[in-house]
């Protein structure tokens, strides 16, 4: 769930038209705006796109650290992405607004930010594939852990409540509770009030093993 930001440093190669900041659970952008063919740079914090489901549950498909980008298919491609795909701040975060025009320019001049954005693409597409894997197939734990796991990757300790777990994975409190409750009876993670604390992140990543 967790993408790994760019190799270039996109600042060095095109200008930043405009800088934006974002409170946390702030949308930033959906598939179905218009987004004046931008692509955006993650300067700070951290942002991720879910799906938005007509009843108002969230799935989270990636974390975008900083140095991510994102909107780039829409605006360099000139389609209009899903409306229920949204780019949200999860926590305080800056990023830099790209004309797309800009990076088609640094393409002419030089090969690597080409390989970049296939790069990029690419990993994105294949994290896409596994979240609705996950999101179609997939139990309630695997859902759990792999938001908990990716998470983790940032901090060991999350300060993040079983409300936030449930509404992050799609599924209900209840439903969250009783996975965490797994995930720490299997040595993965550690329970404190309105916190986890990663204890395995092998056992975390890995599939529960048989009875």
């Amino acid at each position: 769930m967790l993408h790994h930001p760019s190799g270039l440093d996109w600042r060095e190669m095109v200008p930043i038209r405009r800088r934006l900041r974002f409170p946390a659970d702030a949308t930033i952008v959906s598939g179905g705006e218009p987004t004046e063919r931008s692509v955006y740079l993650v300067i700070e914090g951290t942002v991720r796109l879910s799906l938005l489901t007509a009843d108002g549950r969230e799935q989270v498909m990636m974390y975008l650290p900083k140095g991510s980008l994102f909107g780039e298919q829409a605006a360099l491609g000139r389609t209009t992405l899903c409306a229920d795909l949204v780019a949200i701040a999860d926590e305080p975060v800056e990023v830099g607004q790209i004309v797309a025009s800009d990076i088609v320019a640094a393409l002419k001049r030089r090969p690597d930010p080409f390989l970049d954005l296939m790069r990029i693409t690419g990993e994105k597409t294949s994290l896409f594939i596994q979240a609705v894997a996950r999101a179609t197939f997939g139990s309630a734990r695997d859902r759990v852990a792999s938001l908990i796991s990716a998470l983790g990757q940032r901090q060991d300790r999350l300060a993040i409540t079983q409300e936030r777990v449930a509404r992050l994975c799609g599924t209900t409190r209840v439903t969250a509770a009783a996975q965490l409750r797994r995930l720490a009876d299997e040595g993965a993670i550690g329970m404190k009030r309105n916190a986890i604390v990663i204890r395995d992140a092998e056992r975390l990543a890995s599939p529960p093993a048989s009875p």
